[in-house]
């Protein structure tokens, strides 16, 4: 698992954005959510007890990272169902925070 995840409140200021390294898990599948079982847990957030995994995925050009919604999960006006592929600068929505992911290649 590769690179970093920021996130904020939906309506608050990026640029204090809290930032999780995602990397020094070393760990193949993420956790999200508020639960104690959480690998990356958000506490006192309106997120589900387990909300979504990040996962890294091969592909015949390397690996990519994807994050697979447990609960709602919303990227620009659409609710995603099915896994779908995380690209550098990416944002979407969980809960009340605005999510962004940041590949450790910048690409």
């Amino acid at each position: 698992m590769r690179g970093t995840l920021r996130h904020w409140k939906i309506g608050g200021n990026p640029a204090l954005a809290t930032e999780i390294d995602l990397t020094a898990f070393g760990k193949e599948s993420l956790l999200i959510g508020n639960g104690a079982a959480c690998d990356v847990m958000i506490p006192h957030s309106e997120l589900a007890a387990e909300h979504a995994r990040i996962l890294t995925q091969k592909t015949p050009d390397g690996v990519e990272m994807v994050l697979e919604p447990i609960a709602e999960v919303r990227k620009g006006y659409s609710q995603q169902s099915v896994r779908f592929v995380l690209r550098h600068g990416e944002t979407f929505r969980m809960g009340a925070h605005e999510f962004q992911f940041l590949s450790d290649s910048g690409e």
